[in-house]
C-alpha cells in the first residue's frame, strides 16, 4: 500500500520558528511529527510514502532518508 503526504507548506502561521525548519520536523513529546505519520502508517501496512515537498524539502530528504524501518520514503518536488 502507498500513501501520499502533502509536506510541502511554509508553515508561516508558525514563523519564526518555521524559518529554518519545516513543521513536519517540528517535535511533539519528542519525536518530529512527520516520523509519528510515518510510524502510524507503518503499523496499518503502508509499505511506501511519497512525500511532496517544496520549503526547505533538503532538510525533510535529510532527516528521514529513502527508507524507514521497512518502508520507501521518496519525494516528489510541487
Amino acid at each position: 500500500m502507498k500513501a501520499l503526504i502533502l509536506a510541502g507548506g511554509y508553515g508561516t502561521r508558525l514563523r519564526p520558528l518555521s524559518c529554518d525548519k519545516p513543521k513536519l520536523l517540528f517535535p511533539i513529546l519528542g519525536k518530529p511529527i512527520l516520523e509519528r505519520t510515518l510510524n502510524v502508517l507503518a503499523e496499518i501496512g503502508v509499505d511506501e510514502a511519497v512525500l511532496a515537498v517544496n520549503y526547505l524539502a533538503n532538510e525533510l530528504k535529510r532527516a528521514f532518508g529513502r527508507r524507514r524501518g521497512g518502508m520507501a520514503i521518496k519525494y516528489s518536488l510541487e
